[in-house]
C-alpha cells in the first residue's frame, strides 16, 4: 500500500514552519484517508525557545531593573538587605553586616522610598522608608527598583522606588521548608539560626490559601577601633583611642497569608501579615589616652529595641466589560516601634561616674486606598485611558523618655531629665490625596504613556515648641516611551517631576533625642523637588542581555540636617543639586559557545557611574554625603537542575564615599569612606529527590569599613568597623 507522509525536521524549533507542520497534521490525515492510504505520522522533536529572563523589560513602559527569585535564590537572600545591593546603583549606607538603609543612584538613604506589593508601609522611626533587614528573602518573589515613576504609580522619592513583591500563590498545591544554623566567622556559634516554611494549597479552581513564615536569628558585632587627635591635656594628651565592641542581637518573626478566590473576569486577594524584630544590644567603650595608653574613661551600655509592622491588605480586580477593568486596593497597618537604652560611665579604677537612661515609642496608623480604572475603547485604536485616585492617612504619636540613673540602678527623673523629656514629645497626623490620568497610545512598535499626577499633602503637627499645619500641592506631568526597535532590542526614555517631602520628624516643632546627638524639627522644610530623565537601550536574547541607562536629576530644595553646635543639629533646605549617571548591566549565559556542558553558567555585570553637586552655601559645592563614583556586581551562577547543583558567587565593590560638612563654629569637616569589595557565596545540591543541602558565606574577604577624617584639614579621627564574615548551613526540603 502506497504511503502517505508528513516531514519534520528532528530538533525543529517553534517557528512558522513548525507551527504549520503541526496544524497540517489533521488535514493530511483526512487526505491521506480519503485516498485510502495508510498514515506514516512523524515523531516530531520540537524544542521551544525559551524566552530571556528579561524579555518583559523590553515592552515594560517604565523603566525598572528587576531581580526575580529564580537569580537572588541562587545568592545569599536571608533578608531583602542582602539582595538589593546587586541591583544597579545601589549604594549601602552603614558598615559590611548591617545594612540598615541603601541609596540609590547618587543619592543619599532618605531619597529612598520603599514599597511592598504596592503599599508603602509605615517605619515608625525609620521615617518614610521600611527597612529592608526587616523583610527576609523568603517571603519575596521579586526585588525591583522602579527608576522613573509614571503618573500611575507615587511620585515621592527621587533616587527610586524599591518595590518588593511577596509570594503569590501558586497554580498547584505545595511546600516548602527550611532550616540552617551558623556563626560569625565560625560554622557554629548559637547565635545564628534561619527557619522558613511555605504551604500552599488550592482547594478549588476559585479559591487558595498560601502560607509563609520565616524566624531568623543572627548576632551583628561591630568592633570598632578609634584614634582621635583631639586633645585632651595632660601627660599622653594629644587624643585618644577608643576600643568599642557593639554586638547586637536580631530575631525576626516574619509572615504572611494569602487568600485568594477567582471568577470569571475577576479576583480578590486578602494579604494579612506581620514584620517583626527584636534586638538587644550591648556596648563597651573604653577610652585611652593615645600617646600613653592610659585608660581615661569605660562606657557600659545596655538596651532593645522592637518594631512590630503588622496590618491586612486587600486587592479587587474585575472585568467590567470588554474595554472596562477596575482594580482597588486597601490596605490597614500599625507600626509600633520601642527602646530602651542604658548608659553607665565608670573612671578608670572602675567607680561609676554617672547613668542614664533614654526611652523612646513611636507609633504609626496607617489606611491606605486606591482605585483605578484602564478603559479600552473600541472606536479609539491603539489606546488605553487610565485613571485613579490614592489616599492614605497616617497618625503617629512620638513620647520619648530621659532618666538618670545613679550608682545603685535606681532611675530617677531630675528637672532637667523632664524638661528635655518633654522636648521631645510629637504628634502628626497626615492626609495624602493623590489623582491621575495617562493615556497608554500604541503605535506599531512605540509605546507612549503621557500622564499627569495631582498630589495633595496636608499635616497637623503639634511638638513641644508649637504647632504647625503646613500642607503642600504638585502637579506632577510624566512621559514614559518605548520602541521596540526588534523583538530582541528596544531603546527607551523617561522625563517626570518628582518630590521628595521631608520626614515627619523633620518638620515636627520639637527635638528628636538620638543618643548624644538632638535634631530640631523645622516645620517651614520645603519638599526637595527633582525633574527626573532617563534614556537607555536594551538587548536580551536566551544567551545575552545588555542594557545601558543614562540618568540625571535636577534637584532643588535638598534637605539635610546641619550641625551649628556640637551634637546640635537642625534641618533646613540647604540649596539645589543635581545628580546624574550611567547604569550599565550586562548577563552572557554559557550557551552562547554553543556547548552544551557550558549552558549552566551564567556570568552578570552591572556597573553604575555616578556624579552628584550640591550647592550648599555653608560648604560651598559639594557631593552628596557618603555617595561614591563608582559601584558594581560581578556574577557567577552555575544551575544544573539535572544535577539539582546550583553555585552563585557575587561581588560589589564601592569605591571611596565622602562626607564634608560644616558644624556652624567656623570648622569644615571631612570624612572620607575607603573602597570596599563584599564577597557572598552559596552553593546548593540535591542529596535526594526534595532534598537539598546549601551553605552560604557573607563577606568572605572579611571587609571593614575604614574612614578617617579631619576638622578643617587637619587629622581629628580615624575609624576601623569590623563585622566579620557570616555563614549558614542548612537543608531545604521541597513538596
Amino acid at each position: 500500500m502506497e504511503t502517505c507522509s508528513v516531514v519534520a525536521r528532528s530538533g525543529e524549533t517553534v517557528d512558522s514552519r513548525a507551527r504549520l507542520t503541526v496544524a497540517a497534521l489533521p488535514l493530511t490525515m483526512l487526505s491521506c484517508a480519503a485516498l485510502g492510504q495508510s498514515v506514516d505520522l512523524p515523531t516530531l522533536d520540537i524544542q521551544a525557545a525559551h524566552p530571556a529572563p528579561e524579555a518583559a523589560r523590553l515592552s515594560e513602559e517604565v523603566p525598572a531593573v528587576r531581580l526575580p527569585r529564580a537569580v537572588f535564590d541562587q545568592l545569599p537572600s536571608e533578608r531583602a538587605s542582602d539582595i538589593v545591593p546587586r541591583l544597579p546603583g545601589v549604594v549601602v549606607s552603614g558598615p559590611p553586616g548591617e545594612a540598615n538603609s541603601f541609596g540609590l543612584r547618587g543619592l543619599t538613604p532618605e531619597y529612598t522610598r520603599v514599597q511592598i506589593n504596592g503599599v508603602q508601609l509605615p517605619g515608625a522611626a525609620q521615617g518614610r522608608s521600611f527597612q529592608l533587614m526587616n523583610i527576609p528573602g523568603f517571603l519575596l518573589d521579586e526585588v525591583a527598583i522602579i527608576r522613573n515613576p509614571d503618573a500611575a504609580t507615587e511620585a515621592d522619592g527621587i533616587g527610586g522606588r524599591i518595590s518588593l513583591r511577596l509570594r503569590a500563590l501558586p497554580p498547584t498545591d505545595a511546600t516548602e521548608v527550611r532550616a540552617a544554623f551558623g556563626g560569625r566567622d565560625t560554622l557554629y556559634d548559637g547565635q545564628h539560626f534561619t527557619a522558613s516554611g511555605l504551604m500552599a494549597r488550592r482547594f478549588s479552581d476559585g479559591f487558595g490559601v498560601l502560607g509563609a513564615i520565616s524566624l531568623d536569628r543572627r548576632q551583628i558585632e561591630k568592633d570598632k577601633d578609634f584614634s582621635e587627635f583631639t586633645f585632651m591635656g595632660g601627660p599622653g594628651g594629644a587624643g585618644t583611642i577608643v576600643d568599642e565592641r557593639e554586638p547586637k542581637n536580631n530575631l525576626n518573626i516574619d509572615g504572611f497569608v494569602q487568600l485568594g478566590w477567582q471568577w470569571e473576569g475577576g479576583q480578590l486577594t486578602l494579604r494579612p501579615y506581620l514584620f517583626d524584630e527584636t534586638l538587644d544590644n550591648g556596648r563597651y567603650r573604653g577610652t585611652y589616652r593615645r600617646l600613653t595608653q592610659q585608660l581615661n574613661a569605660m562606657i557600659w551600655g545596655d538596651g532593645e529595641e522592637r518594631l512590630t509592622v503588622g496590618g491586612i491588605g486587600g486587592t479587587l480586580a474585575q472585568t467590567i466589560s470588554p474595554e472596562l477593568r477596575l482594580e482597588v486596593d486597601a490596605n490597614i497597618a500599625i507600626a509600633h516601634f520601642e527602646s530602651e537604652n542604658t548608659t553607665i560611665e565608670q573612671t578608670p579604677s572602675g567607680v561609676f561616674s554617672s547613668g542614664a537612661q533614654e526611652a523612646s515609642t513611636i507609633e504609626d496608623r496607617q489606611f491606605d486606598f486606591a482605585a483605578r480604572l484602564a478603559w479600552s475603547p473600541t472606536w479609539l485604536t491603539g489606546h488605553e485611558l487610565r485613571g485613579g485616585v490614592q489616599i492614605r492617612s497616617l497618625d503617629r504619636t512620638s513620647d520619648g523618655t530621659v532618666s538618670t540613673v545613679d550608682a545603685q540602678g535606681r532611675v530617677t527623673q531630675t528637672a532637667a531629665n523632664l524638661l528635655r523629656s518633654g522636648i521631645a514629645d510629637y504628634t502628626a497626623r497626615e492626609t495624602y490625596l493623590a489623582t491621575f490620568v495617562q493615556d497608554r497610545i500604541v503605535f506599531g512598535r512605540l509605546i507612549l504613556t503621557p500622564g499627569l499626577r495631582l498630589e495633595h499633602v496636608q499635616a497637623t503637627l503639634n511638638g513641644s515648641l508649637g504647632q504647625s499645619t503646613p500642607s503642600e500641592t504638585d502637579l506632577m506631568p510624566s512621559l514614559p516611551l518605548v520602541f521596540r526597535v526588534t523583538d530582541t532590542f528596544s531603546v527607551r526614555a523617561a522625563v517626570s517631576r518628582q518630590v521628595n517631602r521631608p520626614q515627619l520628624d523633620q518638620i515636627a516643632p520639637g527635638l528628636t533625642i538620638r543618643g548624644p546627638r538632638s535634631y530640631y524639627g523645622n516645620p517651614e522644610l520645603e519638599p526637595a523637588r527633582a525633574w527626573a530623565y532617563d534614556v537607555g537601550a536594551e538587548y536580551a536574547t536566551p544567551e545575552v542581555f545588555l542594557s545601558v541607562n543614562l540618568f540625571r536629576r535636577n534637584i532643588t530644595d535638598v534637605i539635610e540636617a546641619e550641625e551649628y553646635a556640637t551634637n546640635l543639629f537642625r534641618y533646613q533646605n540647604v540649596g539645589d543639586g543635581r545628580v546624574q549617571g550611567v547604569e550599565l548591566e550586562q548577563r552572557i549565559n554559557g550557551a552562547l559557545t554553543g556547548i552544551d556542558e557550558l549552558a549552566p553558567l551564567t556570568f552578570r555585570f552591572n556597573q553604575t557611574f555616578l556624579d552628584s553637586r550640591v550647592d550648599d552655601p555653608a560648604t560651598g559645592p559639594r557631593r552628596f554625603s557618603e555617595v561614591p563614583r563608582f559601584v558594581g556586581n560581578v556574577g557567577v551562577d552555575w544551575a544544573d537542575p539535572a544535577m539539582g547543583t546550583t553555585i552563585g558567587l557575587n561581588a560589589t565593590y564601592t569605591s571611596t564615599r565622602i562626607i564634608r560638612s560644616y558644624d556652624g563654629a567656623g570648622t569644615q569637616r571631612y570624612k572620607e569612606i575607603n573602597p570596599t569589595t563584599m564577597l557572598d557565596f552559596r552553593a546548593e545540591q540535591r542529596v535526594a529527590p526534595n532534598f537539598f543541602v546549601y551553605f552560604t558565606a557573607q563577606n568572605l574577604l572579611n571587609q571593614t569599613r575604614d574612614e578617617w577624617e579631619s576638622a578643617n584639614w587637619q587629622m581629628s579621627r580615624t575609624a576601623v568597623i569590623d563585622t566579620g564574615r557570616t555563614f549558614f548551613l542548612g537543608v531545604r526540603i521541597t513538596m
